[in-house]
């Protein structure tokens, strides 16, 4: 029987113990939500740096591929930055074009879980794809489900979306075939008692939805906390993420 584990905050990920592990990263607002999306408008790679310093020398490593250069710290604007709006970078010649990436959680919750077997990332948009991958995967490795939180502490946005994943998941075959940690239990629990418009609500209401419906982002958080709408499976493999499996929007 596999078992699934789950982290509520990326500050709890410990890399020495994950060798034997398959991660799904999740920061549903907006990390890794904007990987998602821009992957399937046709980026060809995204890179997930997890400093300033690291995303302008990765820039300077892939400059002669013309990247996209995309952050934020804390939520807020970086000069010299594209802001990871992802309805904004969307409107952008994205395909083909690599992004460097770099966030205030997401991004440094990836690098975190680089020691494990596998890391992919996930959020409300997608989950139903990853659910479907993991559970068709010939596989024994456990299942660690990371939510990156929000500046070291719980977000329910993330929350919710680790039980979404794991009621797919469960949905896929028979439940006896997954072990749930107590708090995977929790999420699945939760996800299991709300409606579609519940959950789209409580990430509108969460404490990173109403931040960054402050900051301009409404659009996007009202696009991206309606669920599902990609069905693509981004993997997260020697420092890059791209798309193993994608077809359009379901």
């Amino acid at each position: 029987m596999r078992r699934i584990h789950l982290l509520t905050r990326k500050e709890d990920i410990i890399s020495t113990r994950l060798n034997n592990c398959t991660v799904v990263v999740i920061d549903s607002l907006l990390a890794t939500s904007t990987i998602s999306l821009l992957l399937e408008e046709g980026s060809s790679f995204i890179i997930p740096a997890s400093s300033l310093t690291d995303a302008w020398e990765l820039w300077e490593q892939f400059k002669d591929q013309d990247p996209f250069l995309t952050g934020e710290r804390q939520g807020y604007d970086i000069d010299g930055f594209y802001r990871p709006d992802p309805l904004e970078l969307m409107q952008l010649q994205v395909k083909n074009k690599p992004i460097i990436l770099t966030t205030t959680n997401g991004t440094v919750a990836l690098n975190n879980c680089r020691e494990a077997k596998k890391v992919y990332t996930s959020s409300i948009v997608n989950y139903q794809s990853i659910a479907a991958h993991i559970n068709h995967t010939n596989s024994n490795d456990t299942l660690l489900i990371v939510c990156a939180g929000n500046h070291g502490r719980f977000s329910i946005e993330d929350f919710i979306t680790a039980g979404a994943l794991i009621h797919c998941m469960n949905d896929y075959d028979d439940r006896d075939q997954w072990e749930l940690s107590d708090g995977a239990r929790t999420a699945l629990m939760l996800y299991e008692r709300l409606s579609i418009e519940e959950v789209k609500q409580l990430f509108l209401d969460s404490e990173t939805g109403k931040f960054l419906y402050h900051l301009g982002y409404d659009k996007s958080l009202d696009y991206v906390s309606s669920q599902p709408r990609i069905n693509n499976v981004p993997l997260f493999q020697n420092g890059v993420i791209r798309l193993i499996t994608s077809s359009k929007a379901i």
